[in-house]
């Protein structure tokens, strides 16, 4: 099976989805069908728990801001590089799912600082629709971090006006 990279790029007033996570083509050429690509966006969201739990949970906007204003916040960006510069949350670390495996060491120091700090790790998309803050959340969790996702992302905190 031939592995094919997932960027979607729609317009509609701007740009709405940066998601690099792959997609397996069951065909032998690299084309997707919009029927795989809905499919896809549903594997990699798993059950999340409440915020007392130790397994990765969701947390509401509100609860975001609040940790970001009192510096208690590592918030991850998983979209690409472009994405990122285009616009992202104040203080944001940038760590692209898409180079998430090259890069792990180095911002493993990153995250140990924030850790040792008490701060609370909390990754974000594009939107609720991109599957990239799941598919990462899973791999910090995995990795021994307590990890949670702002399922809104960019687009909320944008349209919000924080």
């Amino acid at each position: 099976m031939k592995m094919t990279p997932m960027i979607l790029v729609l317009f509609a007033g701007g740009l709405t989805c940066s998601c690099t996570s792959q997609l397996t083509s069951p065909n032998s050429d690299d084309s997707i069908n919009s029927a795989e690509i809905k499919d896809v966006t549903k594997i990699s969201e798993p059950k999340l728990k409440s915020e007392s739990s130790s397994a990765v949970m969701e947390l509401p906007i509100e609860r975001v801001f609040e940790l970001q204003q009192t510096d208690s916040i590592l918030l991850i960006d998983t979209r690409t590089p472009i994405f990122y510069k285009l616009g992202h949350i104040d203080g944001a670390y940038s760590l692209p799912l898409k180079s998430f495996e090259k890069s792990f060491d180095k911002s493993k120091i990153t995250l140990d600082a924030a850790v040792a700090e008490g701060k609370k790790i909390v990754i974000y998309c594009q939107s609720e629709k991109c599957s990239d803050s799941y598919i990462m959340a899973r791999a910090l969790s995995e990795a021994g971090y307590k990890v949670s996702i702002f399922k809104g992302g960019w687009e909320l905190w944008k349209m919000s006006g924080l």
